[in-house]
């Protein structure tokens, strides 16, 4: 095998690999941030209407931080609309807090969210997932790059060296 084949082929490996580890990256962000995102902008908009909701249960997630599981609260408003917060509440705040009322804002499309909205550790994840796996993704795509320009510069030594 001569050194562009070998040039072409290690480029492409490390071009795979880079767009596996962006698309990771960014799906992991789109997946754990993304939504979060959208609750803030829904709680800071005071365009949308503000409901006096009733919580009315605690919900176990699935997010673990320092080895304590984090729950949402269930909360409802109106004629049987219900909502859920981010998990961001311990065992015993979350239990605390069920029969309390929770003021929410309401988006044109239903979606509720407390007017004092927390991001959760699952938007934290999303955030690093993202310079993380995406700043190796991109790496090995200019990597990736770079080996396809010394493919070039083979080529050219090679056409040069036969010319002579």
């Amino acid at each position: 095998m001569d050194k562009r084949k070998a040039f072409a082929i290690a480029a492409a490996c490390v071009a795979l690999f880079g767009l596996i580890f962006v698309a990771v990256g960014g799906g992991v962000f789109a997946g754990l941030a993304l939504p979060e995102m959208r609750d803030q902008n829904i709680a800071r908009n005071d365009a949308y209407s503000v409901e006096v909701a009733v919580i009315t249960r605690e919900v176990r997630s699935s997010t673990m931080v320092n080895g304590e599981w984090r729950y949402r609260l269930a909360f409802s408003w109106g004629d049987n609309l219900h909502g859920q917060t981010a998990p961001v509440y311990s065992h015993q705040q979350a239990v605390a807090l069920v029969g309390d009322v929770l003021i929410i804002r309401v988006n044109d499309s239903g979606r509720a969210v407390p007017v004092d909205f927390q991001t959760s550790a699952r938007s934290t994840v999303g955030w690093v997932f993202l310079p993380v796996f995406g700043g190796i993704g991109l790496v090995a795509l200019l990597v990736a790059g770079g080996l396809l320009i010394a493919r070039g510069k083979q080529e050219q030594d090679s056409l040069a060296w036969m010319s002579n």
